[in-house]
């Protein structure tokens, strides 16, 4: 299986400057624009890398080597449209596809899949900031805490929870694993349900 990018996206960042800086407040704020554009470009490549896949809209064409009488699993989703089939060097029709937007499964009517099948398609969300913003409120969300704990970390380490200093002193801290791989502790489990498992 093979997949080429055929449109890249205009744009990847999965939150905008404004939640930003509502989320850091000051520290945000006082950043030079481009720093800060820059900061939300690292956040949201973080993200991205975490969850093994592109949010932002793309065309693709996807070649599967083989033939299979289930369903063909595109690896990009949501799928947006299909824009052309082509099976054993054959143009398929619109009327002989069926598409699971959702789960990026693409059904033939009329029969089995015949290898190689060449896929072209678009996929992906509409991000924030721009017209009709479809992203999923929970990857948006990762994204600003990822942002503002990169912004924390400038100053003070991300991980405090709590801090008293009366008395002798005492501070908490986020409970992380090994694994932890976004620079806040809550991030990972926002994004869960949003991983594409890495294909072997």
């Amino acid at each position: 299986m093979a997949l080429v990018v055929v449109t890249p996206a205009v744009a990847t960042r999965l939150t905008t400057a404004d939640k930003v800086i509502a989320e850091a407040g000051p520290a945000a704020a006082d950043m030079d624009e481009c720093d800060l554009e820059m900061l939300i470009d690292q956040a949201s490549a973080l993200v991205s890398g975490f969850c093994n896949r592109v949010f932002a809209m793309e065309t693709v064409q996807e070649t599967f080597r083989n033939g299979r009488s289930g369903p063909l699993i595109l690896r990009r989703r949501p799928v947006v449209s299909i824009d052309a089939v082509k099976t054993a060097g054959s143009i398929v029709s619109s009327a002989d596809v069926d598409l699971e937007a959702e789960s990026g499964l693409l059904y033939r009517a009329t029969g089995d899949w015949t290898g190689p099948v060449e896929v072209t398609y678009t996929s992906g969300y509409i991000l924030p900031g721009e017209n009709d913003s479809n992203l999923p409120g929970l990857v948006e969300r990762a994204t600003i805490l990822v942002a503002t704990a990169i912004i924390a970390g400038q100053a003070r380490d991300p991980l405090v929870k709590s801090e008293s200093v009366e008395g002798i002193g005492r501070t908490d801290y986020f409970a992380g694993s090994s694994a932890l791989t976004l620079p806040h502790p809550s991030a990972e489990s926002l994004l869960q349900s949003f991983v594409t498992p890495t294909l072997v």
